[in-house]
């Protein structure tokens, strides 16, 4: 073992001389012990950065906070626009200032229903509309009765309730991500991936789990791509062996991996089985999108660092802490910074009053070329699903072929010197 994280050091080393460490923010928590019943009860939470190379955790600034179980293991992200730490307590909003370390405020969580207790969590900051999205599942007792995707106001502490109707598949097993370009929220079940719509709640897609090994049961710890927008996680497999050491006689492994949203199928990027078997839930994974590289925090708190390309360990290294000891969360500040959505809201488009008299379309409905008349130029055309979703964007063509669509309803948005002129047609096969 000790010649395995030797020959990781010496290629962690040879890797970092060519490479910009991305910043990489995580909570760094200090357990401590009460003096009366010698147990750990409560702790103190500080905001730190996470060096991925060393594996050093160092608390940013003095801020701290001494809490008594009073955040969860899945709510942390940061928020790039005004860089604060969100950290979500099992009825509050935490804030932190990731420049100074200092603890800014703790704001009650006000639900949208009465019914019982609520319990918002599984968070993850959206970039493109500043807004921190997660579940919300309302209880009585010990039972849950219902979760909805929603969205909490950081300054007063309103959740907004965004699903209409409770979630089917309301268990949340092994992590969530957000798509800011597609405006979906993204949740592993046991057998889906389920994505929701940011704008509305509804379920946008849920796919079962398509896996190409038979030993795969399970792919989790995800987490979104800004470079090319793809979502990453890792594939967990199992297969049975008589010198298995644990009693359900199997040997457990993982390979990192991506998922088709639409469709559900992994693939797998690892040739070979990482050196860890199990991450950490709290610990959750990151990308930095600059160096092609999915970082998450493996069984016995070592901080993995995989190509997305290979599939490969690039680096391997112990957490060591300036004064804590465990990280929650991994948030790279880059990934996803500055972008915007480019689905639109359905509801706009549904509800949008076409009266761009100076453009004309035709024929509407349409089965297979959509022509343009009265335009001279203009800069792109896109082309939505009744989604939001773009299915074609064009430039500077008269004829579009539009033969491939499914028939429905569309909307056209056509740019010209930077302004929209909008038309809805119906495609028919």
């Amino acid at each position: 073992m000790k010649k395995f994280y030797l020959l990781l050091s010496i290629l962690i080393i040879s890797y970092s001389f060519g490479q910009q460490i991305n910043n990489l923010y995580s909570i760094s928590y200090k357990s401590l012990q009460n003096p009366v019943t010698m147990q750990y009860t409560n702790g103190v939470v500080r905001v730190a950065e996470l060096n991925p190379i060393t594996g050093y955790i160092d608390n940013i600034g003095l801020g701290t906070n001494t809490v008594s179980g009073n955040f969860t293991v899945d709510g942390g992200s940061v928020n790039q626009n005004n860089d604060t730490y969100n950290l979500i307590g099992n009825n509050s909003f935490m804030t932190f200032d990731i420049n100074t370390g200092n603890f800014l405020q703790q704001t009650p969580i006000t639900s949208f229903t009465n019914i019982g207790t609520t319990y918002f969590g599984q968070v993850r900051f959206n970039n493109s509309d500043n807004t921190l999205y997660g579940l919300a599942r309302v209880s009585t007792g010990v039972q849950q009765v219902a979760a909805y995707l929603a969205k909490l106001n950081t300054t007063t502490g309103s959740l907004t309730q965004l699903s209409q109707n409770p979630l089917v598949d309301q268990s949340v097993v092994s992590g969530n991500v957000i798509d800011p370009i597609q405006m979906i929220f993204y949740y592993c079940s046991p057998q889906k991936f389920i994505g929701l719509d940011l704008y509305n709640g509804n379920v946008y897609s849920s796919p079962n789990f398509v896996y190409s090994n038979p030993e795969y049961y399970a792919f989790g710890n995800v987490a979104f791509n800004c470079a090319n927008n793809e979502i990453y996680g890792l594939i967990r497999g199992k297969y049975p062996s008589p010198n298995a050491p644990t009693p359900t006689g199997y040997i457990y492994y993982m390979k990192l991996g991506k998922i088709n949203a639409t469709t559900g199928v992994v693939t797998e990027i690892s040739t070979n089985q990482l050196p860890s078997n199990a991450y950490s839930v709290g610990a959750s994974s990151t990308i930095d999108e600059s160096n092609n590289i999915y970082y998450f925090v493996g069984t016995g708190q070592i901080i993995y660092g995989i190509s997305l390309v290979t599939g490969n360990v690039v680096s391997a290294v112990p957490a060591t802490f300036e004064d804590g000891n465990t990280v929650f969360f991994l948030n790279s500040y880059n990934n996803c910074i500055d972008r915007t959505a480019e689905r639109q809201d359905p509801a706009l488009l549904n509800n949008a009053t076409f009266t761009n008299d100076d453009i004309i379309i035709y024929p509407n409905p349409v089965s297979n070329i959509l022509s343009i008349k009265n335009m001279n130029s203009f800069d792109k055309v896109e082309i939505f699903d009744s989604n939001g979703r773009i299915v074609k964007i064009s430039a500077n063509e008269k004829d579009i072929d539009v033969e491939d669509l499914e028939a429905g309803i569309y909307f056209i948005n056509i740019q010209v010197d930077k302004k929209v002129k909008n038309q809805k047609f119906i495609k028919i096969n």
